[in-house]
């Protein structure tokens, strides 16, 4: 493989990575003039707008499309995660809830062994144990920090958010949708509006409608290239990185949104939040690190698990 598409390669899983930390940046900043809710639903309007193109040009886009399957996708994955999320930047600080969100890698692997049956290794139960000692630091001991005024309750909500993203990824490995991934996204993103929708109607009484530029440049940031682009950048990666490899980046997602934090809010991190932090992205390395290794083996099998 060239060194050159190589590190092609490289600086799109880290322009990938480096989007995606400052998501919770921009989200923070947004939501002091746009409701938690209303946000999430204008990012899911901008992202269906985006998407809107490319599914009228998908050929696969006239299969029987199983509805069911996508309003429960819609539900978990964009519903509740969004808009979770975005609560509990509301009451937490970026830093802190960008660290809690790291440990999205563990829960999807524990939903995974307990829902689709997949197996635990030493390597993956340290690393479960870890990060779940990490998280709990984080939602308890991170004390009162700047940026958020009530980050126990922002921190649940994070940790909640996270969890409803490990279960929009195991329904959808079980759920198998024969349908193409512009189809399942935004499909997704559809039925996310239709469970937004009352909630946000509500929270628009009395909404003030006179935004800052800088609102309105972070709800447009969120909404058309903070979906889009990063996926852009992911699946260019994918062509040249092993999935397992480029996975071990995700960890650096809560490491730039901290830096973006201090930088950009001014927030301040504490030791209890560095060290609690450390031990969750510890925990996904160690869980990772056993991902690796197995496809290693499988590869040198001729690609047959022993």
């Amino acid at each position: 493989m060239p060194d050159k598409k190589r590190r092609r390669a490289l600086l799109a899983l880290l322009g990938a990575v480096l989007i995606w930390g400052t998501t919770y940046v921009s989200t923070k900043q947004a939501i002091s003039q746009v409701p938690p809710v209303t946000l999430a639903f204008i990012r899911n309007v901008l992202a269906c707008l985006v998407l809107l193109p490319f599914f009228l040009r998908d050929p696969g886009r006239r299969r029987r499309v199983p509805w069911g399957s996508l309003a429960l996708l819609g539900f978990s994955g964009s519903f509740l995660y969004l808009s979770l999320q975005n609560w509990g930047l509301y009451y937490t600080s970026a830093s802190a809830g960008s660290l809690i969100q790291g440990s999205i890698p563990i829960i999807i692997a524990v939903f995974s062994i307990i829902f689709l049956g997949e197996r635990v290794n030493i390597y993956r139960t340290l690393g479960i144990i870890l990060a779940i000692a990490g998280v709990a630091g984080l939602v308890f001991l991170g004390g009162e920090v700047q940026g958020g005024s009530r980050p126990v309750l922002g921190n649940l909500l994070m940790l909640v958010s996270s969890l409803a993203w490990g279960a929009y990824t195991v329904l959808n490995k079980r759920f198998n949708l024969n349908i193409s991934p512009v189809m399942a996204t935004l499909a997704t993103f559809f039925f996310g509006l239709l469970f937004l929708l009352p909630f946000t109607i509500m929270e628009m009484r009395g909404f003030n409608y006179a935004l800052s530029w800088l609102t309105v440049a972070n709800v447009l940031y969120l909404g058309v290239a903070a979906m889009a682009l990063p996926i852009f950048l992911w699946n260019y990666a994918l062509l040249y990185y092993d999935a397992s490899e480029a996975g071990l980046f995700i960890n650096l997602v809560p490491v730039f949104s901290v830096i973006c934090a201090v930088l950009f809010l001014g927030e301040q991190v504490n030791a209890g939040q560095l060290a609690a932090g450390a031990v969750v992205i510890l925990g996904v390395l160690v869980s990772s690190g056993f991902d690796i290794r197995h496809k290693a083996q499988e590869s040198r099998a001729g690609g047959q698990s022993p």
